[in-house]
């Protein structure tokens, strides 16, 4: 599963994508102030593993 290994810390293109969509995404919510930093915030939220936990708790509901 391709989100699956990128949220396990795959790196390259395809998570360059990702991160793009959840910054735009961040953007247009007012969570982010530009896609540089809707970027920064989604990396972060990928590579703290909370995008996993996330994932986690969403599955047991």
């Amino acid at each position: 599963m391709i989100l699956k290994s990128i949220f396990t810390g795959e790196s390259g293109p395809r998570r360059d994508v990702v991160l793009l969509n959840a910054a735009a995404v961040l953007v247009t919510a007012g969570l982010a102030t530009d896609i540089r930093a809707g970027i920064d915030q989604a990396a972060q939220a990928i590579d703290t593993g909370a995008v996993t936990y996330l994932i986690e708790a969403l599955q047991k509901v």
